[in-house]
Order: C-alpha cells, then structure tokens, then sequence
C-alpha cells in the first residue's frame, strides 16, 4: 500500500534519523557508494543490486514487486556496511518463504541498514531469533521506515518473531507490525514482533496488531534506552497459562545497565495476557505521558496521573488500509484516544505533527496512537418561515434552511445531507436559492446535497417557496421538519453533537378573519318632506386580519333622490344618477389592512316627512371571513361613533 501523504511521511522519518545520517560511515564507503536498481524482481537481481551498491550504497525499485512477483528469498542476506533498501512508492515486498531468514545485521556503529518502504513477510528462523531481522551483539543501527513486516516466526519458544536486536540501535517509525509470533503462532516464545535488549530502541507512529508470543505478545524490552512515542498496539498477545504483557513486556534491569523507558502518546489497550493484559512492567517508567490502556494491571501506572487513561472502549478499527504507505487501525471521535494526547510529543520530532499515514496532526488537541482521524465538524441547522404563524390554507409559504458548520474543520461536502419533509398536502415547491447546494424535489422531501470538497466554517441558506395544503381543516398544525446529516468516513468524522441537528418549525391552518363594522350619520335627525340631508358613512376592519373585496352598499329608500357626492367621487365608489330615485350606492375596496377605515360622504333629497321617513341603512361585505356579522349593517344615527 503505497497511497497516502508520502512526501510528509518521508519527511518525518528523515528528521527522526537525522542523528542516524550523523554517524560516520567513513570516506572509503563514501567512494564506493551507489544507487542501484533490480532490475527484476528475482531473489538474485536483489543480491546483484546490493553488490553494485557497495558500502554506503542504496538499492532502489523501480518496479512493484508483489503477489506473484514478490521477491522470495533463497537464502538469509548478511549486511555488515551500511546499506538502504528503498521500495520507492512502489509495493515490494520480500517473502522468506517459511523457510528463512531475511536479513542478518552485523558490523559496528558505522553500519547503518535502512528498510524504506517495503514489506518483510514470511521469515522464519530456525535458530529461535529475529525471522525477518537479526542484530546480535552489534552496535550497528537498523532503521525501519514506512513498511510492514507481516507472518514472520521463531520456532518453538524462539525470540523477536519478527525483528531481535541486542546492543545496537533500533529505529522503528511510520510501519506496522501485524501477525508475527515466536512459536507459529502459538505464541511459547519472547516478543511476538519486537525484542529489544542492551540497546537503544525508538518506535514512533507504528501499529501493532495481531503479534503472538508468551511473554511480550508484540515488544519485550530490557535494559538500555527506549522511547515509544504515538504507537498503537492493540490485539497482541496470548491468552496461555503465565503469559505476561500482551502488548509489552519490560524486564527488571540486569547488571549490563539501566533500563530507561518513555512512553507519550500510546495506545495500548486490548491485548491479551493472564499477567499484564496490556503491559507488564516491572519497574517504574521514567516518562510516562498521556497514554491510552485497556488494563493497567501490573503496569504500575495509576489512571489520572501524568495523563494516563484507562478505558477498555478504545474505538479502535480494525487493521485496514487507511491511506499511507501502511495498514493502520483508525479512530473516530468517539474513542478516549481522540484530543487526548499531549500537544508538544505530536508536534515535536519525532512526529512532526503528522500520522503513521502522514496526516497532519492539530496543534491542539492530537490524538493518541499512531492514527490522527480528521477533525470534526459540528454541524447544525435552524428552520424559519414567513409567514409566522397563522396561515389561510392554499397560501405560500416561504422556508429558509440555515446550515451552519460550526467547525472546529471543514466539513467533507460529500458526506453532508439536507433533508426536509413537508407536511402533507404541500405543493409548488420552488427552489428560491440554493447554491452551493443542489435539491432535488419528491414529495413530500426535499433532499440537498452540497457541492464543492468541503464545507467552510460558516452557515449557509436553502430558500424555497411551497403552496400549503387549501383542504386543510381549520386550525391544522403543519410541522415542516429539516434534518442535517453527517455521514462518517474516513475522512470525515462523526458529527459530535448531534442534538442541532434537526430543526421543525410549526404554522397553523386559519383562514383570515376580519370584523368589519360600518355606521351612518345623518345631519338631521327630523328633516321635513323634500329637505336635503348629508349622509356620512364610515367602514371601519378592527381586524385581526386583512379584509378583501370589501363592499359597502346603501340602497336609498324609496322616493329619496341621490344629490350628488361630496367633493367628487370617492375612490371605488360608483356614480349614482343625480336627483333620481331608486339609486344604490357601492364602494369597494381591494384590501383594507387591519385597523384601518374610510369615509364616504353623499346627499340626498327626504321624499317623506319626519314621522314617517323609513331610515336609511348601509351594510358592508367582504370575502374575508367575518365571524361579527351584527356589526356589517349601519343605521342613521346623529354621529359617528
């Protein structure tokens, strides 16, 4: 697996052996030095390539080197001068076979053997130690940078499944160790992958899945220098009678020197042991920072202090391909790892602010383990309609959607979902404005999807129009519901807060109701036979609601002749004949807003003396509902109220 960030994880690896490059390796190597390429992927074009190299040299692929074509070794390759074995971003991968040893490592500090980029599977040793990589009684320095060693064992009750290094220096960054064993897998040995002893041992952004033995499932140190910084071991170990330290094993110190173990930034939790589930450590670590453990029996720490955790609900994925040059055990943001590690470790060397895949790491809140999942993105969305409140049924409505990515990151626009759900009877959905998003219309949803890579911190609107349902009852409440949705991937957390991330908002079913109320005034209250008289009518909306089409009528009563309006023709009103009988007056209105009114003003000839004159009565009508109908007739009255 060779996709992911590789320049970053190049560069990581670089700084961590940067005091590696300091070592002397002498003029002569110097002179001989050379970059060779195999030019197949056979055993014996391996061992033609490392010849030509010389002391100092670097064999480097060209070609991928897997499955069918991998490179299987003959025989045990014995390196005593410095050397680097580079796959170069493409997949190689060297198979003992079942059969033997892969490289044996001797010489002193000037030799440097580097592994970049490659796979180690299948070794196997015969003599009991180290069946990918033997370093024994050496003070030559092993680098092991971006790769994998996979199915490596020791024979029965053997030592370091995969890798055995005693006196020298061991370099492990960005790689993963999974399914190594000291026995076959039954695990009757010492350190399933990793023995350390007499030495100094650093391992930094490296898995550790699946490795079996008695006694250290995956690492077992003693004595000398080791640093574990940002490692994540977990599934490691042996269930057996007395096995101790599923993940890691630290020895009591021996007369060859102290032993001097720092761990910041590890998660080791869920491995298997009878003693030591997770580590058995029998001596007090010197650095212990903000580590991750499943068990702490017989690991001597106390959950609380200096940052250790203890949760046994690590949320730890399985080995997969995750991205970057190796398989790695990813976390969300709802594993005790994610924010919990300390800042400074992740963004130091040997880090470097970046994964096992060369993912960068936040300058606050880093994650434990070897796995920095992406930042997470709150998400949320607030729902409003115009109008507010009560609406006729049949009548628009108008929704705005507010989504708001609350960060801390972007937001992946390709896991991100709108979803709205109209009430029942809608129709005439128009999409107002929508962009970035796309919606797509099924009634009675509304689904919009968002465009572009991510989404910034920040909100967003999604306007549209929709006709209500006009046969809804009166009073109907219509509940229109959004919802948001964030779907994990791996390069998008889940949301953390998923309680804002529905929205409802409510409008009631109520056709308009106005109460429209007329009154007339008469200027004489007693007006003789042929007298003139002047009519003033007021209409007057009290409300709650706009009227329409309102109407004002007055029918004159027999023998009353129409004499005209007062200062011309209102507005809306028609045009009686002057000084004939048998006239109606009518004025309408388009609207009239709640509390307003208006005044007509007309005279008219009195056909009949006071003790007989019928009055005369204006009503008013409109298409508004009025509920007051006692009020829409007025008789003549001395004034207006």
């Amino acid at each position: 697996m060779v996709t992911g960030n590789r320049t970053g994880i190049k560069w990581a690896g670089a700084l961590l052996l940067a005091l590696v490059a300091l070592l002397a390796i002498g003029q002569s190597q110097r002179a001989h030095a050379a970059t060779t390429n195999p030019a197949s992927c056979s055993f014996a074009d391996l061992q033609t390539a490392i010849t030509g190299a010389g002391a100092g040299g670097t064999v480097q692929y060209t070609i991928d080197c897997t499955g069918a074509s991998r490179v299987i070794f003959a025989s045990t390759i014995a390196v005593s001068t410095a050397l680097t074995i580079d796959g170069n971003g493409h997949e190689v991968v060297f198979d003992g076979n079942n059969a033997v040893r892969l490289f044996s490592v001797s010489g002193g500090a000037g030799t440097v053997f580097s592994l970049e980029e490659v796979t180690l599977q299948n070794g196997a040793a015969a003599a009991n130690f180290g069946a990918a990589i033997i370093n024994n009684n050496t003070a030559a320095t092993v680098n092991i940078t971006n790769s994998t060693l996979s199915g490596n064992s020791t024979a029965v009750n053997g030592i370091g499944g995969a890798v055995y290094s005693v006196n020298g220096v061991l370099n492990v960054y960005g790689s993963t160790f999974v399914n190594n064993s000291t026995d076959a897998g039954a695990a009757t040995g010492i350190a399933g992958a990793i023995y350390a002893v007499n030495g100094t041992t650093n391992i930094t952004n490296s898995t550790f899945n699946g490795n079996k033995a008695l006694q250290g499932g995956a690492l077992y140190f003693a004595n000398g220098s080791v640093t574990l910084i940002n490692n994540t071991l977990s599934g490691n170990g042996s269930p057996a009678v007395n096995s101790q330290g599923g993940g890691i094993y630290a020895s009591v110190p021996v007369a060859a020197g102290p032993t001097q173990l720092t761990m910041k930034n590890n998660i080791i939790d869920g491995n298997v042991a009878t003693q030591g589930p997770d580590a058995y450590i029998v001596f007090t670590p010197q650095f212990v920072l903000n580590n991750l453990f499943g068990d702490l029996t017989d690991t001597g720490l106390t959950a609380g202090v200096d940052g250790t955790i203890e949760d046994p609900a690590h949320g730890l994925g399985a080995l997969a391909d995750n991205g970057g040059f190796t398989d790695t055990m990813e976390i969300d943001n709802t594993s005790p790892a994610y924010q919990a590690g300390d800042d400074a470790t992740c963004a130091a060397a040997p880090v470097n602010a970046v994964d096992q895949r060369g993912e960068p790491r936040p300058a606050t809140g880093c994650a434990i383990g070897a796995f920095e999942p992406a930042a997470d993105s709150d998400l949320s969305i607030a729902k409003t309609s115009f109008p507010v409140g009560p609406v006729t049924p049949g009548a628009n409505i108008q929704y705005t959607l507010a989504i708001t990515n609350n960060g801390p990151a972007e937001a992946l626009a390709s896991q991100l979902s709108v979803v709205d759900t109209l009430p029942a009877g809608f129709s005439n959905v128009v999409i107002v404005s929508s962009s970035p998003w796309s919606c797509v219309v099924a009634l009675p949803t509304i689904t919009c999807t968002r465009g572009l890579i991510t989404m910034p911190v920040g909100t967003e609107n999604i306007v549209f129009n929709v006709t209500s349902n006009p046969n809804s009852p009166e009073t109907t409440a219509w509940v229109n519901k959004a919802d948001v949705t964030v779907t994990p991937s791996a390069g998008q957390p889940a949301d953390p807060d998923t309680s804002n991330n529905s929205s409802t908002v409510t409008n009631v079913a109520s056709r308009a109701k106005t109460d429209l109320v007329v009154n007339k005034a008469i200027s004489t209250m007693n007006p003789a036979a042929g007298a003139t008289v002047t009519y003033r009518i007021r209409v007057r909306n009290l409300g709650p609601s706009t009227a329409t089409n309102v109407k004002l009528t007055d029918v004159l009563p027999a023998g009353f002749t129409f004499e005209g309006w007062t200062g011309g023709t209102p507005a809306g009103c028609n045009s009686p004949t002057v000084g004939a009988t048998g006239q109606t007056i009518t004025c309408t209105k388009a609207t009239m807003l709640p509390g307003s009114s208006f005044l007509v003003t007309f005279t008219s000839k009195v056909a009949i003396g006071p003790d007989g004159r019928p009055k005369n009565v204006a009503t008013v009508t409109s298409d508004t509902q009025d509920p007051n109908l006692a009020n829409n007739k007025g008789v003549e009255a001395a004034s207006l109220p």
